[in-house]
């Protein structure tokens, strides 16, 4: 078996993260072709015990202009025509290849220069080793080393293979070795010569255990040569620029950078540390704007929080930007180097909530629940681009004890204007947005959406439905509640997350000031209790039970009007 760590070959980029399926030898495969840039977008490909689908790269009808002869490309029908390539047919196979990659990348208009960054490698990895009978496994790679280290890279993996080769330090105690693993390199990753001469020795040693092939590679490579093509380049530089990186589209990320930017020019004290697999492109343009108060520290989530801890402790405002997913991995800091000491660290928690074709792996479903239950942590979150604008300047001004909001990843719900400077909003205060008889809708966060595409609905049926955002999770707007309560005989409470959160605060507080006792009926919307897999957003939704059609059917049952509610389901 051989194992490759590296990014998204030829722009496919299959997760071993998660759930994952490796078809056995005796699988009986079928060759196929396809014509140069046929529309195609999936197809299943059957055995007698597999069924299996490829999914090609998304092709747009619209594309047009010329692109390079892909002569070689065109011929290859399966790996096992890469083998008898001499190394110049190789070469030109890697320039059309990138060639290819690049055509489709400036027409969608998508930054991909990972796929760019391993072409050579993936073609040299098919002339030496043979697919499928080797098991040939991509994973994606973290970026975080060769930029900090800039032109020295090599001198400083030349190092590495010094250690690891037994020059420096007691003999027989090397790094690689102590690991079980046998060091090749460092590697040009574009020269494909010394690709395959490495690969071929790798593929010789079988007695030698795992191998472990140091492979340098670089994004910014163009076809034939070594600079970028200028309507490539003008695409990636556009991943730090806030005029080119949208299309149209505005985010919750777009909108939070907007904000901060703008509450920094009032708050010289503040600094952002990020942490992560990767930035989003808005937060590119946080990094350029804050310069040397913007510490990107990687994948290192505790090592933010701490810094961040002490960044605090030391007079300025820290705004901590964590994925949802990657902030579980610093929950032991979140509690002890912040919530224990009521350090003012302002958490933003990104990618919450469902996250679409990144499935389970990064799904953000915990963070309501497991920073609500700390006894110092104000949590709240935005149900729109102008609240959290609002949401920023609430948490700079804190300065007492931590918080913490949420935003979901993807576009915007609401962009009737641009959310510019926030208003600070009193802590614990939610909102109500739309006021009605029958029945009581109150939503956390961007739920709060879904719960007016329901009020929609359900108005045209003759339902009469209050809809109240909360922003607040903790401390609770018990006034509101309270209201909410004596008001309406039924309250659904909405939110993009586990059991444990933001509806088990309800009703801790519902139930202890009698409010169930007095009669109102309570129902709670959260995501299910297990793990959702990779579909389009709309679809997870569906799935989790969060549309707003499903949130008016449930309304719809809870008063007796179970046929109307089958149909919205229909």
């Amino acid at each position: 078996m051989v194992a490759v760590t590296a990014q998204y070959p030829f722009g496919i980029c299959p997760h071993f993260h998660g759930n994952s399926r490796l078809i056995s030898p005796e699988t009986e495969f079928y060759s196929v072709n396809f014509p140069p840039r046929i529309g195609y977008s999936r197809l299943s490909l059957h055995s007698k015990d597999h069924v299996a689908e490829v999914y090609s790269l998304p092709f747009d009808s619209d594309f047009s202009g010329e692109n390079e002869t892909t002569a070689i490309l065109d011929a290859i029908e399966s790996p096992m025509n890469l083998k008898n390539l001499s190394t110049q047919e190789l070469k030109q196979l890697a320039n059309e290849v990138r060639s290819e990659l690049s055509f489709i990348i400036a027409k969608a208009q998508k930054p991909s220069r990972s796929s760019l960054a391993v072409v050579e490698l993936t073609v040299a990895i098919h002339h030496v080793f043979h697919a499928p009978v080797d098991k040939i496994l991509w994973d994606v790679a973290e970026q975080g080393l060769t930029k900090k280290f800039g032109k020295g890279m090599h001198e400083w993996a030349a190092k590495i293979d010094e250690y690891a080769r037994g020059m420096i330090g007691p003999p027989g105690s090397t790094l690689f070795e102590e690991l079980g693993l046998y060091y090749i390199g460092p590697v040009d990753g574009h020269n494909i010569e010394d690709l395959v001469c490495v690969l071929n020795e790798v593929a010789s040693l079988d007695s030698m255990g795992p191998v472990l092939v140091h492979v340098i590679t670089k994004e910014e490579l163009k076809v034939g040569d070594n600079q970028m093509n200028a309507g490539e380049n003008k695409i990636m530089e556009g991943a730090s620029s806030s005029d080119t990186i949208r299309c149209g589209t505005r985010t919750y990320s777009d909108c939070f950078v907007e904000a901060l930017i703008s509450e920094a020019e009032r708050h010289k004290d503040i600094v952002a540390v990020h942490a992560g697999m990767g930035m989003e492109p808005s937060l590119h343009l946080l990094k350029n704007v804050f310069a040397e108060k913007f510490f990107d520290v990687g994948m290192a989530e505790q090592h933010a929080v701490t810094f961040s801890a002490g960044l605090a402790c030391g007079g300025l405002k820290p705004f901590c930007i964590i994925p949802s997913a990657f902030l579980q991995r610093a929950y032991d800091q979140v509690i002890h180097d912040v919530d224990r000491q009521k350090v003012p660290v302002r958490f933003i928690i990104t990618s919450a909530g469902l996250v679409g074709s990144d499935g389970p792996t990064q799904c953000g479903a915990f963070d309501i629940a497991f920073m609500s239950c700390l006894p110092n942590m104000i949590v709240m979150a935005p149900s729109d681009e102008v609240e959290l604008s609002h949401m920023v300047a609430t948490a700079a001004l804190i300065d007492d004890r931590p918080v913490c909001f949420r935003y979901p990843r993807g576009a915007l719900s609401v962009m009737d204007h641009s959310s510019g400077s926030g208003i600070p909003i009193e802590v614990g205060k939610g909102r109500i947005l739309t006021e009605g008889k029958d029945i009581a809708l109150l939503g956390y966060g961007s739920m709060v959406q879904n719960c007016l595409r329901a009020q929609s609905l359900l108005s045209k049926l003759g339902v009469e439905v209050t809809v109240a955002d909360a922003r607040f999770c903790k401390p609770l707007d018990i006034k509101l509640l309270r209201h909410l309560c004596k008001n309406h005989s039924f309250l659904v409470t909405v939110e993009e997350g586990s059991i444990g959160g933001f509806a088990s605060h309800v009703a801790q507080f519902i139930s202890l000031d009698g409010q169930l006792d007095a009669g109102i009926k309570w129902r709670p919307i959260t995501l299910p209790d297990n793990y959702i897999e990779q579909a389009s957003p709309t679809e997870q939704l569906a799935v989790a039970g969060l549309s707003g059609n499903h949130i008016a059917a449930t309304a719809l049952s809870l008063l007796g009007r179970n046929r109307e509610a089958l149909l919205l389901m229909c």
